[in-house]
């Protein structure tokens, strides 16, 4: 795995609007252009997590899918998919060739997006169905995201980060501070309090 913020805590919202490590990127069949940052990428099965900003007034009205998993948490704004509505604090799972409706983030978002592996977008429903999409309002302690076949890891979120190491890579997020630290396999969690999704990559 190649990581640039490993072993260190990053504040999110902290990050400025000139910081060079932004990108611009069109989403397929979207418009205006988002920028994101690639915080971390898994060499083997191209899974990938990046901070993406969606300017206001971007949208997306073709409906379609993606051959990955998508997990993102909201940081800022909103986003309306096929009518549920993500807010700030908020979980999103669409899983592997989940059918995703007309998309708008009408007033701009930020979010710390997790592809299960490279996203490839294609028009309309997948030929064989997806799961439908998952969503929690700043969910509390439990299990978020079930191992399944094709999608590495799991997700869980913790009233505050565990401490000490275990077998896993992760990344945790802190929901209050918007505080973002990926944690190599064996090494602690970073000192962050309150509420947590934690995902672990293998």
């Amino acid at each position: 795995m190649s990581a640039p913020d490993d072993g260190r805590v990053v504040d999110l919202l902290a990050i400025g609007a000139d910081d060079p490590r932004w990108r611009a990127t069109t989403i397929p069949d979207s418009a205006p252009d988002v920028r994101l940052i690639r915080l971390h990428v898994d060499r083997e099965t191209r899974a990938s997590l990046q901070l993406v900003e969606f300017p206001r007034g971007w949208s997306r009205p073709a409906p379609g899918h993606y051959l990955a998993g998508e997990e993102f948490v909201v940081l800022r704004g909103a986003i309306d998919l096929g009518g549920t509505r993500a807010t700030a604090g908020d979980w999103v799972w669409v899983p592997p060739l989940g059918l995703r409706g007309p998309t708008h983030a009408p007033e701009g978002m930020l979010a710390l997006a997790w592809f299960s592996a490279p996203a490839i977008w294609q028009q309309g429903a997948a030929a064989t169905a997806g799961g439908s999409l998952s969503h929690r309002s700043r969910p509390a302690a439990g299990p978020l995201r079930a191992p399944a076949t094709g999608v590495p890891g799991t997700s869980d979120a913790a009233a505050a980060p565990p401490s000490g190491a275990d077998g896993a890579d992760r990344d945790v997020l802190c929901v209050d501070g918007m505080r973002w630290a990926f944690v190599a396999s064996g090494a602690d969690v970073p000192a962050l309090a309150g509420p947590a999704p934690i995902r672990r990559w293998r």
